[in-house]
């Protein structure tokens, strides 16, 4: 409802809607944030794994950096897993197993057990490649 306070008549700037709601405590304007925060996260990160199902793997892991370089706190090791897995699914297998190793240390035990899985076959990958190319 605040939100819709800030938006301007067709006429012009309306002041007395932006006056009030730069009235408003400074909690709620920061819980506001904070929300909005959390929303452009999850919609990125969705974005983020819509790539990664059609495929579309350079532009998944662009979206996983672009996550980690604004929220690096925010679920680490859900992101490096994510960024991993779609650098090394578009030929970017040395970066890609940086983040699937940040990602076994996961306090979330499914993205831990994955994470190690898919290193697991991203390591066999670049044994395999170093073995081919002498």
């Amino acid at each position: 409802q605040e939100a819709q306070s800030l938006q301007q008549p067709e006429g012009g700037a309306d002041r007395t809607s932006l006056s009030s709601a730069t009235s408003l405590p400074a909690e709620a304007l920061a819980s506001q944030l904070e929300q909005l925060t959390e929303s452009a996260q999850a919609q990125l990160f969705r974005s983020g794994t819509m790539y990664y199902s059609q495929n579309k793997f350079s532009d998944a892991a662009r979206v996983f950096q672009r996550i980690a370089e604004r929220w690096p706190v925010d679920y680490p090791c859900v992101v490096n897993y994510w960024l991993g897995l779609a650098l090394c699914r578009s030929r970017q297998a040395r970066r890609g197993v940086e983040f699937l190793r940040r990602a076994t240390s996961c306090e979330v035990e499914h993205v831990s057990s994955r994470a190690r899985q898919d290193l697991a076959t991203a390591e066999g990958y670049l044994a395999y490649e170093a073995a081919a190319d002498p």
